[in-house]
Formats: structure tokens, sequence, C-alpha cells
């Protein structure tokens, strides 16, 4: 399985907030669920990048305040604080995606002589004390941090798209990467 790995590690600009998932008023949290709801036959633009959210202390599904291109949003406000880090903080971020970047596959999206994936895709962002790791389902997301700004690309607006975000102490992530590690499945 090809497994495009952009940043692993690197040390990024830091903002004094702790790092986590965030929900659409921007309040930290959690966990979240998203489900980005398809795009119907007909809609405009937009009816690609309406969603669904479930938190921890929700009811039940509420609709989304606005768009998963909006930096506003769930999403933009937990992706994008890989784009909104200040300069020599001690940051540390991972983007893999089985699907290459289109400017990196010559511009298609995807690669037709590849039928074995295993959709694996997520964002892993942490500091010093914590972060939040999101795993999803949508081609060619998130964009480079070198774009400087979120950005919900258009190769996820068609079909339903997944987003799980969980927030996680440093001990956590540690946790993690030693228990997978020792099982193998830790490759880069």
């Amino acid at each position: 399985m090809f497994l495009f790995l952009l940043m692993a590690c690197w040390p990024l600009e830091g903002d004094t907030s702790p790092i986590s998932c965030h929900n659409d008023r921007g309040d930290a949290v959690d966990w979240f669920y998203l489900y980005k709801l398809p795009k119907e036959d007909g809609t405009s633009a937009k009816e690609g990048e309406a969603y669904l959210l479930l938190e921890k202390g929700s009811e039940g599904w509420t609709e989304g305040k606005v768009t998963v291109n909006d930096s506003l949003g769930a999403l933009g406000r937990t992706v994008g604080q890989l784009y909104s880090q200040e300069k020599n903080s001690e940051v540390a971020y991972i983007l893999y995606n089985d699907q290459r970047p289109a400017e990196e596959s010559g511009g298609r999206v995807g690669d037709p002589s590849r039928n074995t994936r295993g959709h694996t895709k997520g964002v892993v962002l942490l500091d010093k004390n914590q972060g939040f790791w999101l795993v999803h389902s949508t081609p060619h997301f998130p964009p480079e941090r070198q774009s400087g700004q979120y950005s919900y690309p258009s190769s996820g607006e068609n079909n339903g798209q997944n987003f799980i975000c969980v927030s996680y102490p440093l001990e956590r992530f540690q946790t993690i990467g030693k228990t997978a590690s020792t099982r193998g499945s830790m490759r880069f």
C-alpha cells in the first residue's frame, strides 16, 4: 500500500492555546464526529460542503453552522491550528493520505494503476502538552502547511466523507507510538 506522508514531527511556529479538536463554536472538545454530506445532482457547490456534527454532550446530530470549507467550522478550526502556529514553538505534526496531492500526481486525482488503497488518511498535531488525531476519508486533504491556510478540496465534495477527531494528552500519544511500533504497524 502506498502511504503519502507530508510531514512528520517538524518544529512549527506556535500559539499559546492548547491544541485540540474544536466544535463549531470554537470550544475545545474531547472528540467530535463530522459527516460531510454528499452532493446531490443538480445542487450548488455549497451543497457539497454541508455537514452534520456529533460531539460529546450533544443530544444527537446537529447541522454544521458553516461549510467544511469555512475556517470557522469545527473542521476548519481544528485543522486550521496547523496553519496558525508561530515560529520556533515545540509543535509536531503528521499529515498522511494514501492519495497524493493533485500537484504531485500531474494534476490527476488518484492513481488508477493502484487498486490496493487502505483509505488511510489523517492529521496529527501536538505540542509538549497535548494535541489531536483526526482520522478522515477525504482525498488530497488537508493542504500542505506551506500553503499557509486551511481549505477543503473539491475532491471531497461529491461523496460523503467521515471525520473523527480525538484530543489526547501528550502521554497518550507516547503510548500510542510505543504500542504501534512494537506491533510493527508504524512504517515511515
